[in-house]
């Protein structure tokens, strides 16, 4: 018997979300191509012209690659408050349809904050999730499509290699270290695209099963 617990289509959620992961994709591939464009400059100077070219730039006023490079973080985290946002809302619909599921929507929410353990916990909430949607009488029953997971391990790699190049880029003091922490940011690209891919493929997917079985609820009510 399962609890009384409100639901909500995920519709208008869903494509806002998906607004804001192009517009982070957008400002992400902004900012690895200036990084790659700084890299490519500082290349081709000297060692000491570079150092000089790094000093100017840091004592002059903001240019293109400052305001790309301040709004990235900001768009980083306007996406990830709807992605978070989504991911209560998919969550709580699933509860309504089987109370047996072992992670809350808030906690599906909370293990992204939590060290360590939010490199594996929040996947089990989304495969939680997809099976309770797909077939909430036997979740157990149903597989997880292997590109959730190759979606969830590009995720990790992305938190790993943004927290290396961000290491990096406090101790960019020289050309060379700055070079590679541009090259690094630039290399980020192949992993955050197919990355962007497969969320919106989740969001699509989930959001579309979801409304699929919220509408014929309301047919048949």
């Amino acid at each position: 018997m399962t609890r009384q617990v409100t639901t909500q289509h995920p519709g208008a959620l869903a494509r806002r979300t998906i607004v804001a992961l192009w517009i982070w994709l957008a400002t992400d591939v902004a900012q690895g191509l200036s990084c790659l464009w700084e890299a490519v400059q500082l290349n081709q100077l000297s060692t000491q012209d570079a150092a000089r070219a790094m000093a100017e730039k840091a004592a002059g006023p903001l240019d293109v690659m400052d305001c790309i490079a301040l709004a990235y973080p900001v768009t980083f985290l306007i996406c990830g408050c709807f992605v978070l946002r989504w991911l209560y809302v998919v969550n709580r619909n699933a509860h309504a349809w089987n109370d047996s599921l072992p992670m809350s929507p808030g906690g599906n929410v909370g293990w992204f904050f939590v060290p360590i353990v939010h490199f594996w916990k929040p996947l089990q909430g989304v495969r939680q999730t997809w099976s309770a949607t797909v077939d909430p009488a036997r979740p157990d029953t149903v597989p997880v499509p292997g590109w959730i997971r190759l979606w969830w391990w590009l995720w990790v790699a992305t938190i790993i290699v943004g927290n290396l190049s961000f290491r990096l880029s406090l101790k960019a003091d020289t050309p060379d270290t700055l070079i590679a922490v541009d090259a690094i940011f630039f290399a980020t690209l192949a992993i955050d695209v197919p990355l962007v891919v497969l969320l919106r493929r989740l969001i699509v997917e989930l959001s579309g099963m979801q409304a699929a079985r919220l509408e014929d609820r309301t047919t048949l009510a």
